[in-house]
């Protein structure tokens, strides 16, 4: 790597330059937070490949370039990327560069408070106390006691020079139809970040669904860095649908994480579907804080040219009788990369854990390669815990028996891709299915 004391430098400077401008700079406690994400980012820096949690994908171009704060916030051209708004969206938002750019609904919701980051900050900053965590709050507990916050650099970055977010509160009882849709556009004329923090919080008996996708940027021959971390807390009972989407140039860098936090009966599902030519990287920790909460997290990734993909899954059993499913399925081509870590995590006391874990990767090119790290740590002693890899190719048999039936090659390669992935296809809610199917449409599965 290069230069690289002299990039923090220039991150160092950036943050003291602008510090006076960044949103929330009056509110005692979002500046604290601030402060010690800075300080922390400067203490522990951009993750290297010598972090545990980082090892396998080489983000060379994070460290050997500074990254300034996009400021563009209107792109006529950037917006004739969209389609029309789906029949199932109640709100749509859109970011342009990090910041939103307007929200679209014919409606009003009674019981649901959304707007932008900054109007809350602005307006009612009390609504959000309490509601985005401290950057090092899920940082890496280890086996020798200590807590390594090293891995959540990129989150710190996030929380030192987020310029925006999304905000939606829901109050106890509020049950959506719909769903809400937050789409991130990005244009980048030289290396340029787009930090944004959003804060999603359920009442009690509250459910809603929400689709967040990040679009390839505009500009395929600069290196643009969209940086996403949404903080989700679930109160007794409640439920939250909670949808990804990926896509990427090939300069483009997406690393997107979720710290969502579980109380009484909630349930959480959080699906993941990657396809970008460039780097993308999704985590997603949870924790399952008390008695009778559940996690679902699924993965789709669509690995081709030269791409490279992360899912990394940190899922804390901390209540009793808590549950969580992970299945995540990975079909590579041409000398696309990916990694998958998976760790699941029973607490002493959480007795009546159900953990399962899944990964799985189907190689189309003899150039593809996937990496796979599932993990367990189990400190409980009634608990139900299992985990599986397994990476491959077509089965040689399962394609003889296909065309001796008289399919093509070709037929019988995407019958079998199909049935792949289909684990993860049908456990979607049917008002999702269309943003799915469009997906699967530009991805070519």
């Amino acid at each position: 790597m290069k230069n690289l004391d002299s990039i923090m430098q220039k991150y160092s400077d950036t943050f003291a330059s602008n510090k006076n401008e960044f949103i929330g700079k009056d509110i005692v406690w979002a500046a604290k937070l601030r402060e010690k994400a800075f300080e922390q980012f400067l203490h522990d820096g951009i993750p290297q490949q010598d972090v545990e949690e980082w090892n396998k994908v080489n983000y060379k171009n994070l460290l050997n370039n500074f990254f300034s704060i996009s400021s563009k916030t209107d792109d006529k051209n950037l917006l004739k990327k969209l389609k029309a708004k789906d029949k199932n969206c109640l709100i749509r938002i859109i970011f342009l560069n990090g910041r939103m750019h307007k929200i679209e609904s014919k409606k009003t919701f009674k019981g649901i408070k959304i707007n932008s980051l900054k109007y809350f900050l602005e307006n009612c900053p009390e609504d959000l106390e309490g509601q985005i965590s401290d950057s090092s709050s899920f940082s890496e507990h280890r086996l020798s006691k200590k807590i390594d916050s090293r891995p959540q650099g990129i989150v710190a970055l996030n929380a030192a020079f987020y310029q925006d977010g999304i905000v939606v509160l829901l109050e106890d009882n509020v049950k959506l139809s719909g769903f809400i849709e937050i789409i991130h556009l990005g244009n980048s004329n030289n290396a340029s970040m787009s930090p944004v923090r959003s804060i999603i919080s359920l009442g009690k008996n509250s459910s809603c669904q929400i689709i967040e996708k990040n679009l390839s940027s505009s500009n395929d021959k600069s290196l643009y860095f969209s940086n996403n971390v949404a903080d989700i807390n679930l109160s007794d009972f409640s439920s939250l649908t909670f949808l990804r989407m990926i896509e990427g140039n090939e300069l483009d860098i997406h690393i997107n994480t979720i710290h969502a936090n579980l109380k009484n009966s909630a349930n959480f599902y959080c699906p993941s579907f990657i396809s970008s030519c460039g780097q993308s990287r999704v985590e997603s920790r949870v924790n399952l804080e008390e008695k009778d909460s559940s996690a679902t997290i699924n993965g789709l990734t669509i690995g081709k040219n030269n791409s490279t993909s992360e899912s990394l899954t940190r899922v804390n059993h901390i209540g009793k009788y808590c549950s969580s499913n992970q299945t995540f399925r990975t079909i590579l081509n041409e000398n696309s990369q990916d990694s998958f870590q998976g760790k699941i995590r029973v607490e002493k006391g959480a007795d009546q854990s159900n953990a399962n874990m899944s990964s799985k990767s189907l190689l189309l090119s003899e150039n593809a390669q996937a990496n796979a790290k599932p993990e367990l740590e189990i400190l409980a002693d009634e608990v139900k815990c299992t985990h599986g890899v397994t990476v491959g190719s077509f089965n040689p048999e399962q394609m003889f028996y296909i065309c001796s039936r008289g399919l093509s090659e070709i037929e019988a390669k995407n019958l079998l891709t199909n049935a792949f992935l289909k684990v993860i296809i049908e456990e979607l809610p049917a008002s999702l299915a269309s943003s799915v199917n469009e997906f699967l449409e530009i991805t070519d599965v």
